[in-house]
C-alpha cells in the first residue's frame, strides 16, 4: 500500500511540472517528439554503469536514467561512448542528457546545463599496497618515475596532474582500460572513481590490489543537458520527488549498499 500511495504521489507530482507540448523547450520539445530519451554513458564505472553478463547495461546511473525516462513518460535508449566524448556529443545534439559520473565543476557548467548533485563520490587510486603505503605517507614526493594511469577528458586525469605532477600520466579510453594496464603492469597505479576502485579490488582479489578507505577529493555527480530552462525545473521537480519518496535511498541500497549485484558482472570480471 505504501509503495502505490507514493507511485500515485510521483505521479501527480510529475504531471503537474510536466510542460505542454506547445511551451517545452527545445530539449523537452524534442524528447516529446521523439518519444525516446537518448542518455549517453560511458560503460565502464561499475556500480554506476556496467555491461552485465547478458551484454545489457546496469548500475546505478542507468536505472536513474530509465526513472527520468518514465518520469517522462517516453522510452529509453543509452548511447554508449566513451567518458570524453560524452560533452561534445551533447552539445552536438547527438544525446539529449548525459548521466555518466559527470562531476558539477564550474568548466563543465560553462558548457552545460547540470541539476543534481544526484550522488557525491570521489576520485581514489588504486594501486599495489606496496606502493599505496608509499603514497599515503606523502602524496607530494611521489617517486618521479611513477606511471599513473587515468581516464581521458575525466578529473581523475586532472587530478593526478595536480597531486602527482612529477609522476608520468598515461591517459586512457576509460577506466576498464586504466585497470586493465594496471594487472598487465604497464602502469603502477590507476586514479579513478573511488567506488570503482573499491569494487576492482574485489573483482580481482588474488591480484594484491589496494586503495584508499575514503577518496580523496568530493565531487558531486550531475545530470547535463543542452541550455533549456523548462528541462531544467522539470529535472530539479524530478529529483526532488525521487529524494521525497525514498527512490534515491533504494538506488544507493541496490548499487553502493548490497553486493548483490555483483553477480550480474561478466565471468571474466566476477569475484
Amino acid at each position: 500500500m505504501r509503495t502505490s500511495l507514493l507511485a500515485g504521489l510521483c505521479l501527480m507530482l510529475l504531471a503537474a511540472v510536466w510542460p505542454s507540448a506547445a511551451s517545452a523547450g527545445p530539449v523537452l520539445d524534442r524528447v516529446a517528439h521523439s518519444g525516446i530519451l537518448r542518455v549517453g554513458a560511458s560503460l565502464d564505472n561499475p556500480p554506476l554503469t556496467f555491461l552485465s553478463r547478458s551484454g545489457q547495461p546496469e548500475g546505478y546511473e542507468v536505472d536513474l536514467a530509465k526513472m527520468v525516462a518514465g518520469g517522462l513518460g517516453v522510452k529509453f535508449s543509452l548511447v554508449a561512448m566513451p567518458a570524453d566524448q560524452l560533452l561534445p556529443a551533447l552539445t552536438e545534439g547527438k544525446v539529449d542528457l548525459v548521466i555518466s559520473a559527470v562531476t558539477m565543476s564550474p568548466d563543465r557548467n560553462r558548457q552545460v546545463m547540470m541539476v543534481g548533485p544526484y550522488l557525491l563520490t570521489g576520485q581514489s587510486i588504486l594501486t599495489s599496497e606496496r606502493i599505496l603505503a608509499r603514497l599515503t605517507e606523502d602524496f607530494d614526493h611521489a617517486p618521479p618515475d611513477l606511471v599513473i594511469a587515468a581516464a581521458k577528458g575525466t578529473t581523475s586525469a586532472e587530478a593526478v596532474k595536480d597531486l602527482f605532477p612529477k609522476a608520468r600520466l598515461e591517459e586512457v579510453a576509460d577506466q576498464e582500460a586504466g585497470l586493465k594496464a594496471l594487472l598487465d603492469r604497464r602502469v603502477d597505479a590507476l586514479v579513478a572513481d573511488h567506488n570503482f576502485c573499491v569494487v576492482a579490488t574485489l573483482r580481482f582479489r588474488d591480484q594484491g590490489l589496494a586503495t584508499l578507505p575514503k577518496p580523496f577529493s568530493t565531487e558531486p555527480l550531475g545530470v547535463g543537458f543542452c541550455e533549456d530552462a523548462l528541462f531544467y525545473n522539470w529535472l530539479e521537480n524530478f529529483f526532488m520527488v525521487l529524494r521525497g519518496t525514498g527512490r534515491f535511498d533504494g538506488l544507493r541500497q541496490k548499487w553502493l549498499e548490497s553486493p548483490n549485484w555483483l553477480a550480474e558482472l561478466p565471468p571474466d570480471q566476477r569475484l
